[in-house]
C-alpha cells in the first residue's frame, strides 16, 4: 500500500466547464479560501477476498479508505464515479466488486451532497497492476474546486537485514573451505511488508564480493554443529518474517561484501527489496 512507495503528491483534477448553477461561493465567511479535503489510504487485499470473482490477470485489488469534507463551499457533490486511482499516469475507475464490500465487512462510500462543514467516509475498491508501489486518489470535482489531499498511499517492500562473521576453517570436521577462501557465517532476517506473500529460500540469497556472486555452501545444512539454525524456506504473509543463517565461501582477502535477495515468483513479481548496510573488513564486521 502506495504505496512508496510512497512518495505521492496530492493531485486535484476536475472538469473545467462552468457549472449550470453557481455553487462555488463560500458559505463560511471565516474561511478565506474554501476547499475540499480528501483523506485516504490504501491496502492491497487478497485476490480471493470475494468468493465469486477475482481480479483480472495482471491486476490486484486495492481497497481505499476515503474521507471527504467540505470546508467552505455551499455544496460539494460526492459520488463514487467522481473518484479514480492514478497509477503511473494511468487512471482506473472503481471496480464493480466495490458494491460487494459488505462481504468483507467494509461499507461502500455513498453519494451525498455535502454542505459546508459536512463530511462522509467509506471505502472503494479498484483494480491496479500487480506490484504497483504507489498510487494517487483523485476526486474529480464538478464544478472545479480546490481539492486538497493527504499523502497516504500503499507501500510494499521486503526488508532484508543481515550481518556476517568469518568463522574458523575447521568449524565443520568433514569439510574446509577451498584454498584462498574462508567461511563467512551470515545471519539473515527477511520480512514481508505489504505483499500477499513472499517465499524466500536459501537459493534466493547470494553474497557478492568484487562483483562476483557466491551461492551458499552445503555445510549450511549442518549449522546445528555450531549451534546455529540454518535458513529454511517459508511462505511469509503480509507482516511475516523469518530468520536463519547461511554459510558462504568468500576470498580470504575480502574487505567488503553484500548480500542479495535474488528473488523470483511464479507470477514474476519483482519485489521492492530494502537492505541494511553491513560490510566485513579484516574479519571484523562493521555496520
Amino acid at each position: 500500500m502506495m504505496g512508496t512507495v510512497l512518495i505521492l503528491l496530492g493531485m486535484a483534477a476536475g472538469a473545467e466547464s462552468d457549472s449550470p448553477h453557481p455553487i462555488i461561493w463560500a458559505a463560511n465567511d471565516k474561511i478565506e479560501q474554501p476547499y475540499v479535503q480528501v483523506d485516504y489510504s490504501g491496502e492491497v487485499i487478497a485476490n480471493d477476498s470475494f468468493s465469486y470473482t477475482e481480479p483480472d490477470i495482471g491486476k490486484e485489488y486495492l481497497l481505499v479508505s476515503i474521507t471527504i469534507a467540505n470546508l467552505g463551499y455551499y455544496d460539494v457533490f460526492s459520488h463514487p464515479f467522481r473518484y479514480m486511482v492514478d497509477v503511473n499516469n494511468v487512471k482506473y475507475a472503481e471496480t464493480t466488486e466495490s458494491y460487494g464490500l459488505d462481504d468483507i465487512g467494509k461499507r461502500h462510500i455513498d453519494y451525498a451532497h455535502l454542505g459546508d462543514g459536512e463530511r462522509i467516509s467509506g471505502y472503494m475498491l479498484f483494480q491496479i497492476p500487480v506490484n504497483s508501489t504507489e498510487f494517487e486518489l483523485i476526486f474529480d470535482s464538478y464544478p472545479h474546486m480546490d481539492v486538497r489531499y493527504n499523502n497516504t498511499a500503499v507501500e510494499r517492500y521486503v526488508q532484508v537485514d543481515y550481518s556476517g562473521e568469518v568463522i574458523a576453517n575447521d568449524s565443520f570436521s568433514y569439510s574446509e573451505p577451498d584454498i584462498g577462501k574462508e567461511y563467512m557465517l551470515v545471519s539473515i532476517t527477511i520480512a514481508n511488508h505489504g505483499y500477499d506473500y513472499v517465499i524466500p529460500s536459501m537459493d534466493n540469497f547470494e553474497v557478492v564480493v568484487k562483483n562476483v556472486k557466491y551461492a551458499f555452501e552445503n555445510v549450511s545444512y549442518n549449522l546445528d554443529i555450531i549451534g546455529k539454525p540454518y535458513f529454511q524456506i517459508a511462505e511469509l504473509g503480509d507482516g511475516g518474517q523469518i530468520s536463519g543463517y547461511l554459510v558462504y565461501q568468500i576470498p580470504a582477502d575480502a574487505t567488503d561484501w553484500a548480500l542479495i535477495f535474488d528473488h523470483y515468483t511464479p507470477k514474476e513479481i519483482r519485489y521492492n527489496v530494502r537492505y541494511n548496510k553491513i560490510t566485513v573488513e579484516g574479519g571484523t564486521i562493521i555496520s
